[in-house]
This record gives structure tokens, C-alpha cells and sequence, in this order.
């Protein structure tokens, strides 16, 4: 091939480059999952906070504002936050207040910290106008998962790094532990629901950790990484009669 022709390759090429980097700026990609934690066996969600908090300490340790998020009401999801917190406090790592949205359910150390229950609006506004560079005490903003989590794009989150608010986010959800109990077709559609979107993450989880061989009688955690600060925990405990939970 003569010299023409390997400029015309190196143009086109680069012509690719530059539509990619376009589209990903312009329409956004979605973030690589990054394991943190495979899928470990637990006691207790309450075990599972503790060793997810080991394993963000540095993160957390760093950050005046964590955004903690999970569905209200499901099989006492705030052992887990329980967990976390005393973790976090037990390592030197103080949560100086939570605000909470009216509804979620208050974990046992809230109890021993500032503890307050606002409005969602109230909480988002509290949030964005709080300077995590200025500010005096650790918080954690613990709300809905579906307002809170990166996968909504006008959610608590985004609107943090739209206003280049520093945080850290983790939201906790369920996974299955095997791919027979997998309900739902995957990849979840853009216009899909939030909760599909959840249920797929999970589904992948299931698919990554086929090896280990989850024993669907025991308790599992595990942790992902989605872009720079957003985490999603995913929790596997078995329910007699039923569905995983």
C-alpha cells in the first residue's frame, strides 16, 4: 500500500476517534462495573454494612457527604445502614447527623447521632447547598434508592455532580443467587423502569460470580464500583416459600 493510502486510513481512523469521544460526551456511556467485593457469605446484613464500609473506608474517610439509599420497607434493609455506620464510627470516621426522608426506616446507631427526618425536597435542597469543602462533621443522606442512585439521571446524585458538590454514593439492592432464579429479561431498555435496571445489575452479578458457586441457602454481599464515587452493595439472603430476597 502506498503512503496515500495509509494516510487515508490514519484520517478515517482518526475521524472514528473523534465521532466516539462526541457521542460519549454528548449522550453519555454508562460506567464500567468494577467488583470490589465477590460475593462473600455473611451472618447478617448488619455484618455485610461493616464489610462494606472496610472495604470504602478510604473513600469514605475522605468525603463530608454520603448518599445511602435503599427501598424502604424491604426486609429490614437498615441493619445493613446499621452496620455501615458503626463501622464508619468505630473507625474514627464520625457521622455527625442524618437526615433522612420521611418514611425510611431509622437504624439502631442513628440513635446515639443527630438523627432527622425531612421532607425528599428538603433533604435535595440541604444537600446541594451543602460545601463539602467548607463543611464542619461527616453527613449521610439516606433516602429511596430510586431517588438517590446514579442510575436516575435527575436524581440526588447526578444533581451533586452537576453542581460539583462532592460525595460518595451507595445504594443497596438484591441479587440472585443463581441463574435460575434470574426473572427478568436483560439489558433493560433506556425507557425502562428504574427497578429493571436494578434487577439487571443484579442479574450480571449472578452471571460474574457463576464460578464461586452462591449457595442459595447462605447470606451473600457483594460490591460494585459504577464511575468514581457511585457503589451499588447487592444482598442475597433465601426466603422460605419464596422468591430471593
Amino acid at each position: 500500500m502506498d503512503r496515500l493510502g495509509y494516510k487515508w486510513i490514519f484520517a478515517v481512523a482518526g475521524l472514528m476517534v473523534i465521532a466516539s469521544l462526541f457521542f460519549a460526551l454528548k449522550y453519555g456511556v454508562a460506567p464500567r462495573a468494577v467488583p470490589l467485593i465477590k460475593a462473600t457469605a455473611v451472618d447478617s446484613l448488619e455484618e455485610a454494612g461493616v464489610l462494606v464500609y472496610r472495604r470504602l473506608r478510604q473513600d469514605i474517610r475522605a468525603q463530608k457527604i454520603i448518599i445511602a439509599g435503599s427501598l424502604p420497607g424491604q426486609m429490614s434493609y437498615e441493619k445493613f445502614w446499621q452496620g455501615f455506620v458503626l463501622g464508619a464510627q468505630n473507625d474514627g470516621a464520625n457521622i455527625s447527623k442524618v437526615l433522612a426522608v420521611s418514611g425510611m426506616v431509622p437504624f439502631r446507631e442513628s440513635r446515639v447521632m443527630r438523627y432527622e427526618e425531612v421532607s425528599l425536597d428538603s433533604i435535595i435542597s440541604r444537600a446541594l447547598k451543602r460545601d463539602s469543602k467548607k463543611a464542619n462533621g461527616r453527613q449521610l443522606f439516606y433516602l429511596p434508592t430510586t431517588v438517590m442512585s446514579h442510575l436516575n439521571h435527575k436524581g440526588l446524585s447526578e444533581s451533586l455532580d452537576q453542581a460539583q458538590v462532592s460525595r460518595v454514593s451507595i445504594a443497596l439492592h438484591t441479587f440472585p443467587a443463581t441463574s435460575e432464579q434470574i426473572s427478568v429479561s436483560c439489558p433493560a431498555k433506556s425507557e425502562e423502569s428504574f427497578l429493571k435496571k436494578m434487577d439487571c445489575l443484579g442479574a450480571k452479578v449472578t452471571h460474574d460470580n457463576y464460578r464461586k458457586k452462591v449457595d442459595p441457602t447462605k447470606k451473600y454481599i457483594t460490591l460494585y464500583r459504577y464511575g468514581r464515587f457511585d457503589y451499588i452493595a447487592f444482598w442475597y439472603q433465601a426466603r422460605a416459600g419464596g422468591p430471593p430476597r
